[in-house]
């Protein structure tokens, strides 16, 4: 039986196929994570040796130089968070509704560290975010995610 609105949930032993608007989710994630490691390597690269500053510390001496370069605490974060994001990614297409509330979290965490940052980085996080959450509480992808024999 169906109703009006769409299928039911299948029954034991039907599964239900995964539908577009969950697909067009995890390409947003997936981009986030693109866009994450675009930022870690960004984040990396700026932490080189200066070597302008060591010129200047052995003309001028330590104190006119500030101290070494802290660690990329940033790319660190987007490391992390690229992986986790395709992870969760993966466990929300195999049907774990309990990854699309990390996800968002995640994204906006990841997000809210590129704008602390100063990093454009932070405007494609935001975007990606906000296209993946989207297409997450469309009603297709709610009911796939809330089907129990969907995993």
């Amino acid at each position: 039986m169906s109703s009006l609105r769409g299928r039911v949930p299948p029954r034991s032993g039907a599964v239900l196929p995964i539908p577009r608007a969950l697909w067009f989710a995890a390409v947003a994630w997936i981009g986030l994570a693109l866009v994450d490691l675009f930022a870690a390597t960004d984040a990396f690269a700026a932490n080189r040796r200066d070597y302008e500053a060591d010129r200047i510390a052995t003309q001028l001496g330590p104190e006119a130089v500030g101290g070494a370069p802290a660690v990329a605490s940033t790319a660190v974060i987007a490391t992390v968070a690229a992986v986790s994001t395709v992870a969760l990614t993966a466990a929300l297409l195999a049907g774990r509704g309990w990854a699309r509330f990390v996800l968002v979290g995640l994204g906006i965490f990841t997000a809210i560290v590129f704008a602390g940052d100063g990093r454009w980085s932070a405007v494609a996080a935001f975007v990606l975010v906000i296209l993946g959450a989207f297409a997450m509480v469309v009603p297709s992808s709610h009911r796939f995610l809330a089907a129990p024999d969907a995993r």
